[in-house]
């Protein structure tokens, strides 16, 4: 079999970036247009944050000048610092806790903090460092090392999804299994693209190219079956138990055979 052309190579790895990022925007879309707003919106944001992710990376493989390299990680960056907020924020609600939007402000301060710090990286060089042309397969890409402020704002983006999917498991444990079904899809949908980013950073996945947002494409595959066969975003669980909790007339239950549950 022939060897890649560098053109064949590039074009596969855009490719895999933008179909991520279509799926992204495809789910996002839904959960905007037909979720219940208090959770669909941080959905919806989240999702879309990592649309805006995988378009940056996109970005970076093609960047021909080290300028040009950190204006698409400016760009990927308003999705990275974007998703774990809201992911957090859409948990919370779900979960049933009430936070406002001068909450959500709050929670959003370090990853403002870190995407300024991203951003001006060029002046202090505390995010990154040694930015210069990497090899990889037929083709070269900009790459660089790790600044002395790096794996401190890793823990920013991780804080939020480790506390996120703790607050979705511990609050469906008691609910039917529907919102089981519902809550597992989407914390493992979560923790796919993350667990690979992990693998990444580490070093387990030696790639010059940061490979996280060509795994939401599995990642939201699985998101999407909670969202449009388990309706994720159509309603808030919490919601419902109180709406059941509060109706002070008899209720009787009936199965798809009118038949009555006990």
């Amino acid at each position: 079999m022939a060897a890649l052309t560098p053109q064949t190579y590039l074009a596969a790895i855009i490719a895999a970036y933008l179909i991520s990022a279509g799926v992204a925007v495809h789910i996002t879309q839904y959960a905007l247009r037909y979720g219940e707003r208090s959770i669909s919106v941080p959905f919806g944001v989240g999702t879309g944050a990592l649309a805006v992710w995988a378009i940056g990376n996109a970005l970076r493989v093609v960047a021909s000048s080290p300028d040009l390299w950190y204006v698409a990680t400016a760009i990927a960056y308003v999705g990275i610092v974007t998703a774990p907020i809201a992911f957090l924020v859409f948990a919370l609600r779900y979960a049933g806790y009430d936070i406002s939007h001068r909450g959500v402000a709050v929670l959003s301060l370090p990853a403002v903090a870190l995407y300024l710090l991203v951003v001006t990286d060029p002046v202090h060089g505390l995010y990154y460092s040694d930015l210069g042309l990497t090899p990889m397969g037929p083709i070269a890409v900009y790459n660089a090392s790790r600044g002395a402020l790096f794996w401190v704002t890793v823990a920013e983006s991780y804080l939020p999804l480790a506390v996120g999917s703790g607050l979705i498991l511990y609050n469906t444990a008691e609910r039917s299994e529907l919102y089981h079904r519902q809550s597992l899809l989407l914390v493992v949908g979560v923790l796919i693209p993350w667990a690979v980013n992990a693998l990444h950073l580490v070093g387990v996945i030696p790639l010059p190219v940061d490979p996280t947002p060509v795994s939401f494409t599995a990642g939201l595959a699985l998101t999407a079956v909670g969202v449009f066969r388990s309706h994720l975003v159509d309603i808030v669980p919490v919601a419902r138990d109180r709406v059941v909790e509060a109706i002070t007339d008899p209720v009787v239950v009936v199965d798809d055979g009118d038949r009555i549950g006990l």
